[in-house]
């Protein structure tokens, strides 16, 4: 019983005139102080909180009704139930949530500006420093928004920030362009970066970097033809994953033993990505091919996301299947074994926009993870995919010469080659997507 009038003085106190509609209280705080730049509240407007179709008012402050009884007390969901919209220029409206509000304050008693890191854990603060006594806010999106707690904290917020805070996903400043085989070869001078540059001008690094995310190839040209250049011309991005292959990796046709791999022979390899068997698949995929005395081993390029998207376009009940369904890959070394059981295909919830491919049938594992009963869709999935990545219309074609060096997005773009004949020697390397990521944002390209 005690619980039960003690929650009951802490809605008293926070003295809101209250309306039910469908479940949501619709508080309007007697004592917050808006600027005139922001529009009363109008008593009679009576609307659930829903971000689909938010209240059109600023300030006002919304939580979810607990039915309660005597026997029940807060729990953790309505103690953290309460919102507030804030307008901007009077076009911008957002609705946030208390508790972000207070766990976000960018104060230096709440905040290391020098880190970005957050000093006060919210699940340590009493109830009451959730509650807003006093909103302030100015209508440019260049001000500051001020409130004051009710346990006397007060808070200052860029609006600038806030908006940015408000959006469900942040948008690329660098957008995607997906391709097939004439769009690309279109654009082909676009990629090269030299040598030279991309080690002393960080311009010519965010232009690589640029190229990685916007078509998710890139080339560096006038590289000398050895493996320390190309360890130098990859470090520019970031350092290189180190994996059972090493960290810089030589390959050849002449010690194909040395790994139980079809790169290391002179067989066609269809395309694919790398890393499946991994738990997170190498970010970056880099080749220099040193050295090759004789005919074929073209590089074969393919952008799976575009090849997602027809899919997705076509088929999306397949392309639902391999949104879906985990299938595992396998690393089968006598020596040496590694699994990954995941989607080939994964797409972020919020955007719906692709993320990953993770495309390789020479590794899909003989254990499916999957019952019988699911192959049959699974398989046909599967070949309206290998479809579209084998389409000749899909797939560009480029010959791979000593001085030019090959990055890949490994999580988007699929590689493979012809087959050759004599001698072909290559370099290369991986780079984990956290850390090729960090140099993007680092550049300001995402």
């Amino acid at each position: 019983m005690a619980t039960f009038l003690n929650f009951f003085k802490l809605v008293k106190d926070i003295h809101c005139r209250s309306f039910l509609f469908n479940g949501w209280k619709y508080c309007n705080r007697s004592n917050a102080s808006i600027n005139t730049s922001i529009n009363p509240l109008k008593t009679q407007t009576h609307i659930p909180l829903n971000f689909s179709n938010p209240v059109a008012t600023s300030c006002r402050t919304f939580h979810k009704t607990a039915h309660m009884t005597q026997s029940t007390v807060p729990t953790d969901e309505t103690r953290y139930d309460k919102f507030v919209e804030i307008s901007f220029e009077d076009t911008v409206k957002n609705i946030f949530n208390t508790t972000w509000l207070r766990e976000n304050c960018q104060c230096e008693k709440c905040h290391t500006k020098e880190t970005s890191q957050r000093r006060v854990m919210f699940h340590k603060l009493k109830l009451e420093s959730f509650i807003i006594n006093e909103l302030k806010t100015d209508r440019y999106i260049s001000g500051h928004t001020s409130v004051k707690w009710s346990d006397g904290h007060q808070s200052e917020y860029k609006n600038s920030w806030l908006q940015s805070m408000a959006q469900l996903e942040r948008k690329s400043i660098t957008s995607r362009f997906l391709w097939n085989n004439n769009s690309i070869s279109n654009m082909l001078s676009e990629f090269h970066v030299k040598f030279e540059e991309l080690l002393e001008k960080e311009e010519s690094l965010k232009l690589l970097v640029s190229n990685l995310i916007r078509f998710g190839v890139g080339l560096v040209v006038g590289c000398p033809p050895n493996p320390e250049a190309t360890q130098k011309a990859s470090e520019r991005i970031a350092p290189m994953l180190a994996t059972m292959y090493g960290t810089l990796w030589e390959m050849s046709n002449k010690n194909w033993m040395e790994f139980k791999d079809t790169a290391y022979t002179n067989e066609e390899i269809g395309s694919h990505t790398d890393g499946t068997y991994f738990s997170s698949s190498p970010g970056l995929q880099v080749f220099h091919c040193i050295h090759h005395d004789s005919s074929g081993g073209e590089t074969l390029l393919v952008d799976g996301f575009y090849c997602a998207e027809q899919l997705r376009t076509r088929f999306p009940n397949y392309f639902e299947v391999l949104t879906t369904k985990r299938l595992c890959h396998d690393y089968a070394d006598p020596d040496l074994k590694d699994r990954s059981t995941e989607p080939i295909l994964k797409v972020d919830p919020v955007t719906k926009e692709m993320e990953w491919i993770r495309y390789n049938p020479y590794d899909r594992s003989a254990f499916t993870g999957v019952s019988q009963k699911e192959l049959p869709e699974i398989y046909s999935a599967l070949l309206q995919l290998a479809k579209l990545i084998e389409d000749q219309n899909n797939v560009f074609t480029i010959k791979l010469t000593p001085g030019t060096v090959l990055f890949v997005d490994n999580w988007r773009i699929l590689h493979g080659r012809t087959s050759f004949t004599g001698n072909r020697h290559l370099c290369g390397c991986y780079i984990s997507r956290d850390n090729w990521m960090q140099q993007a944002r680092t550049l300001k390209l995402i």
